[in-house]
Formats: structure tokens, C-alpha cells, sequence
């Protein structure tokens, strides 16, 4: 087990007993994660953290790139309003699959895997289908 993978358990635990049996108001959040020619990054892990709740979300990134949040039950989504995201990949960590395709084999840059420099912002709306798609920069 990888150490990001480990740390997005004990998120999820974390958050789960901090809210109680009954926990925050979450919406269904589904979308992609690619890059800006429109190939789909292919696995890791995408964070949506609240800027009101201070509570976070998670999504394992699938070999297609599309992913759901999760909150406290699997696919529960995430609270409603603003958030800040990040996008964490790992190469080679046995949970992913890759498609040795020269134009798919390619990492995120890393300046998506931290909120102080990912710039990724979006919102998450109660009455709305929240199907959100982050577009990445390649690693240089």
C-alpha cells in the first residue's frame, strides 16, 4: 500500500467519526480528470476540500479517467459550495493500470498534487448534475 493511498484511508476515516452516524449534507460529484489535449490520465487519486465545511472529499481515479467523490459512504459525493482540489498520482504502485501508449503514458505535473499551488477551484451545487472535468498540464 502506497503512502498517498494510506493517507486517503485515514482521511476517510478521520472524517467519518468526526461527523457523527449522520454527517454533512454530501451531493453526487462524478467527472474525468485529462489532459489539456484530451487524453485521460490513467489512475490516482483527485481531492476536493470545502472552503466553508473544511471537510474533504476523495475519487480513486480510474484507467479512463473518471472518477466519483466520496465524503463517508462510497459515492456519496460531496458538501455543497465552493472547493478547492488536487489531483494525486502515483507510477508504478501495483494499483494502477497503464496503457503503455506513448501519448497516455504521461504524469500530471506536480504542481497539481498541492492546494497551495494546484489552482483547481470548483463548486459543487445542490439542485445541479455535478459533473466536473479537470484539465491538466503533462509533467515537464
Amino acid at each position: 500500500m502506497t503512502k498517498s493511498h494510506r493517507i486517503w484511508i485515514w482521511a476517510v476515516i478521520i472524517a467519518s467519526v468526526g461527523c457523527g452516524s449522520h454527517g454533512p449534507k454530501t451531493y453526487p460529484v462524478t467527472g474525468e480528470v485529462v489532459f489539456e489535449d484530451g487524453v485521460a490520465l490513467q489512475g490516482g487519486i483527485v481531492e476536493f476540500t470545502s472552503a466553508i465545511e473544511k471537510i474533504s472529499s476523495q475519487g480513486i481515479i480510474k484507467p479512463d479517467g473518471k472518477f466519483h467523490l466520496t465524503t463517508i459512504r462510497d459515492g456519496d459525493g460531496a458538501v455543497e459550495g465552493e472547493h478547492r482540489a488536487i489531483v494525486m498520482y502515483q507510477f508504478a504502485d501495483g494499483l494502477v493500470q497503464h496503457n503503455h501508449d506513448a501519448k497516455a503514458f504521461r504524469r500530471p505535473d506536480k504542481k497539481f498534487a498541492s492546494y497551495k499551488t494546484s489552482e483547481l477551484k470548483f463548486t459543487v451545487r445542490s439542485a445541479e448534475k455535478n459533473h466536473i472535468k479537470i484539465t491538466i498540464t503533462q509533467e515537464k
